[in-house]
């Protein structure tokens, strides 16, 4: 069961959105405006791909895994290849999360860079792995950030908020969205729409009668109540006007990451409850792979990091693994050795290299 990290001030922002939205942009404007309010800011990229950034990042995935040794030794595409490094990555989520545990008292924002393509970190267990990890030790908002040029048409709106509820559902965290203003367009239409149903059902008039449109009316209509746990503002990633406005929509998502990972044990309480009560196969003895302390999987110790107490400073050593983590036939057992020897060959190849200054 993952616990309720403690009450500490130093906050996580994760910043997703579709590819070309502004990510990168906004990460380096965020840091270049706390930085004029005396914030000190603790910046981590996740994109491996990504050949420059207008920021100086403290922890860098480019300076452990090489986006193109990857490719090349997995003979993978470019989605592929950044999924992979992804997952390697996440294998040394632990030593990131003692790291950014290090420097919490000179910190007072950790904002995170991901990926363009936003379903590779959203959907894959190394996205979930290391959001999970970071929230069990801080709180922890997601910014999704949305090109507001692209999103001037009701269809596409309604798309990008649709994707936005799938994600803060999926990670369970407190989630805003940021309008980012380009080219000079106004956000007030995609306000508008976020708070007056009737306003975006004048905008679909123009489409009356197409199945889009009426579906698109359905979902947005469905998507008040998401509406209304969420936090919106605009803002100009090139020229950092609004930044007042997300900082306090990020404080004010902050506030509220206690009751959504209070919302995330008790669905996992219950199911935990409910796989108790499943009837056990007492012919078929359990073997973990792995289970000596000396000797621990990956996925084990990831386990392990996220489920630790707070204020505990060594790894759980006799923690119950979940079902999920465990094997019932000697063929799992032979297919997790094999994983584990791959990826730990693998690992070797790539040591870590991250900085451990705060600029």
């Amino acid at each position: 069961m993952t616990t309720i990290c403690p009450n500490r001030n130093t906050i996580a922002c994760f910043v997703i959105g579709m590819a070309g939205s502004g990510k990168t942009t906004l990460v380096q404007r965020m840091a270049s405006e706390l930085s004029k309010r005396e914030q000190s800011t603790y910046l981590i990229n996740l994109d491996p791909a990504v050949i420059q950034i207008p920021y100086e990042p403290n922890v860098d995935i480019r300076d452990t895994l090489n986006y193109k040794d990857v490719q090349i030794e997995f003979q993978l595409g470019p989605n592929g290849a950044i999924l992979t490094a992804l997952n390697l990555f996440a294998t040394r989520i632990d030593q990131l999360v003692e790291l950014l545990e290090s420097r919490e008292e000179q910190v007072d924002t950790f904002v995170v860079d991901t990926p363009g393509q936003v379903e590779v970190f959203t959907w894959s267990s190394s996205g979930s792995i290391i959001a999970e990890s970071i929230a069990s030790s801080f709180p922890t908002v997601l910014l999704y950030v949305v090109d507001s040029p692209r999103a001037t048409k009701p269809l596409t709106f309604v798309s990008n908020m649709i994707y936005a509820c799938s994600i803060m559902y999926r990670m369970q965290l407190p989630l805003v969205v940021v309008l980012n203003k380009k080219d000079l367009v106004s956000t007030e239409f995609a306000q508008q729409w976020l708070s007056d149903f009737d306003t975006f059902d004048e905008a679909m008039q123009q489409l009356e009668g197409d199945y889009s449109s009426n579906l698109a009316r359905s979902m947005a209509l469905a998507m008040e109540e998401f509406y209304r746990v969420i936090s919106c503002c605009s803002i100009s990633a090139a020229t950092g006007e609004g930044m007042d406005e997300l900082l306090n929509c990020v404080k004010k998502a902050a506030n509220e990451f206690s009751s959504f990972r209070g919302e995330k044990n008790h669905i996992s309480v219950n199911e935990e409850t409910a796989s108790l009560e499943r009837p056990s196969q007492a012919t078929t003895s359990t073997t973990t792979i792995g289970a000596s302390s000396s000797q621990e999987t990956s996925r084990q110790r990831i386990w392990k990091k996220v489920n630790q107490p707070a204020g505990q400073s060594e790894p759980i050593q006799d923690a119950p693994l979940p079902k999920s983590l465990e094997t019932t036939s000697l063929g799992e057992e032979e297919n997790m050795l094999e994983e584990e020897e791959e990826y730990q060959a693998l690992l070797d190849q790539f040591p870590t290299r991250w900085h451990s200054t705060v600029e």
